[in-house]
């Protein structure tokens, strides 16, 4: 019982560091933002920091990596495992609004850490993993759909989709996520469908 005690306590300053940390970079660069800068908005002090993480840096990207890992674990539900096996509840591979929706939800619900990812020019770092964890997936959908496709045709359409939908998902944070999130998940899913039919059938 103490040891779920502490990791209780463990998660909820993490929490509260990725929290404070996302609220500053809206402001200020991360080479701005010192450690002092964290713990005096979250009122903690420096060796409570120090014991999780050991500067912004070490801190941005752990929160990065958690939100990749989120997202990973997310398309796992749906990959198919081998080529022409389909996703559960989807058995035409026509549509990946069963796997966007999770993912557009988890935005919403984490919504402050993931502005600070998404929105233009507020995290340059994460860019390129999330491009890469789209690029990473692609690949095995393809396959399943369409186990003959182009190689190189599909290198240049999974590079027009990765940056596609991420200009999509800044200008949706950049918004305030003001459009529906129902409505932004279908274009997403007609432009992925819809690209890969065009070019890759």
């Amino acid at each position: 019982m103490k040891t779920i005690k502490v990791d209780r306590r463990i998660r909820k300053t993490r929490d509260l560091l990725k929290r404070t940390l996302s609220e500053l970079v809206r402001d200020c660069d991360l080479k701005d933002i010192t450690v002092k800068d964290i713990t005096d908005k979250a009122d903690l002090n420096r060796g409570t920091f120090y014991l999780h993480y050991k500067d912004a840096y070490d801190l941005m990207e752990k929160m990065e990596d958690d939100i990749i890992t989120e997202f990973q674990d997310m398309i796992d539900k749906y990959k198919p495992k081998s080529t022409g096996e389909h996703m559960p509840g989807n058995p035409s591979l026509e549509t990946l609004l069963p796997m966007l929706d999770p993912i557009a939800d988890y935005m919403l619900e984490n919504k402050d850490i993931c502005s600070s990812m998404f929105q233009a020019n507020s995290n340059i770092s994460f860019m390129p993993k999330f491009r890469q964890l789209i690029s990473d997936n692609g690949a095995e959908f393809i396959k399943a759909k369409f186990p003959n496709y182009n190689k190189e045709i599909y290198e240049y359409y999974i590079t027009f989709i990765s940056f596609g939908i991420l200009g999509q998902l800044q200008h949706w944070f950049d918004t305030d996520l003001h459009f529906p999130k129902n409505d932004l998940i279908k274009i997403i899913d007609k432009i992925i469908t819809g690209a890969a039919i065009s070019v890759l059938a």
